[in-house]
């Protein structure tokens, strides 16, 4: 958008030459996907018309101005307000979402608190603040992104109707040793190291796993270190200022910073944005946002869906798909990292070739270099 679009594009989305938008560091460079006006021919033979075009852009241009709004307060514990510098954003990014910036303005600084029937305003701090812009963002992209999904699904699908079979593409990297075998290749199995014990350690039972004490923020170290502390694949630097645990995967130890952790994996959606959203006047963002039920967490707020349980019921549901199909692998090369046909980079087919034969296919490939 910021390389792609017209003058009078940049006029609308209030998007001058040479405005920093903290949300993307370094616009400036030149990659692969800077396709503007790739992706509005493909919008167009896709069906999506002029007029839902220029709402999901205003939309998209409405984030990067969130992205810029700056909070601060004399003490953290204390109320904020919105930076000086910070106010023509929220004008910007109100006019883009077509909400009121003050009722913007408001969602993001003062929660509600249910009390029985009755509602408290509770004015937010510095963090909370910050927090809630982050959020409101993640929000709507994801919204869009998904709507964005499905109208294309639409848009390519036949009606399921007439179709009973279907192909699906699936990325992954490693080899396929019993393939090798049923090909009829003299293949030798090669032990590799079973990752099961770390699995168990992130998804094991409410004592047993790490990602069912994320319940708790406060405690969720206590437990860690009580619960999991002769488990070999779980670690901790007790001289660290920041609370942390360290996993061994298989790839090698990886550290996870707590404070912070159990928010993120949450996600809560305010229930104040979500209505702010729906009131919106932008057709577009109002669709995908009414009939989007607002979260607001139970008593126990056990039963609340979380970005790990999402993941995870995402890749069980893959695995259904894998076990009630028949796979056919294929092994490929990618020529250059420019995706650009006809051109052969000879270093970075050797880097993956090299990367295969860590992974112990030495016989596969020498029969499958022998045959080209």
């Amino acid at each position: 958008m910021l390389k792609g679009a017209t003058d009078e594009q940049r006029k609308e989305w209030k998007m001058p030459c040479g405005k920093h938008f903290v949300w993307l560091p370094n616009s400036e460079k030149t990659v692969e996907e800077d396709s503007f006006q790739e992706t509005v021919e493909a919008m167009v033979h896709l069906g999506i018309k002029a007029e839902r075009q220029r709402q999901l852009f205003r939309i998209l241009s409405g984030i990067l101005q969130l992205g810029n709004l700056n909070f601060s307060s004399m003490d953290e514990s204390q109320p904020c307000d919105l930076d000086e510098q910070s106010k023509d954003f929220l004008q910007r990014a109100a006019d883009l979402l077509c909400v009121p910036a003050e009722e913007l303005l408001m969602s993001l600084r003062v929660r509600t608190l249910k009390a029985g029937k009755q509602s408290v305003l509770k004015p937010c701090c510095r963090a909370e603040c910050s927090m809630r812009r982050d959020c409101l963002a993640k929000v709507i992209y994801a919204q869009l992104f998904e709507w964005l999904v499905t109208f294309i699904n639409n848009s390519i699908c036949a009606d399921k109707s007439t179709w009973c079979n279907f192909i699906g593409v699936l990325d992954v990297y490693g080899a396929q040793q019993e393939e090798y075998v049923s090909e009829g290749l003299e293949w030798s199995f090669v032990k590799y190291q079973d990752n099961q014990s770390c699995l168990d350690l992130l998804e094991g039972s409410p004592v047993s796993g790490v990602f069912s004490s994320e319940r708790d923020a406060k405690t969720m170290k206590v437990r860690l270190e009580k619960e999991l502390g002769n488990n070999a694949n779980i670690s901790w630097d007790k001289f660290s200022k920041q609370p942390h645990f360290t996993v061994a995967h298989y790839a090698g130890q990886v550290a996870y910073q707590i404070q912070g952790m159990v928010e993120k994996n949450k996600d809560p959606v305010p229930p104040e944005l979500i209505k702010l959203l729906q009131e919106s006047e932008n057709s577009l963002l109002h669709h995908i946002f009414t009939d989007k039920e607002t979260e607001i967490p139970t008593s126990k707020g056990l039963s609340k869906v979380t970005v790990v349980s999402k993941f995870k019921n995402s890749l069980e549901s893959l695995m259904r798909i894998l076990h009630t199909t028949t796979p056919h692998y294929t092994r490929c090369i990618k020529p250059n990292p420019d995706c650009k046909p006809l051109t052969f980079k000879k270093e970075e087919v050797i880097m993956q070739l090299e990367a295969m034969w860590d992974c112990g296919d030495y016989s596969y490939k020498c029969c499958w270099l022998s045959n080209k």
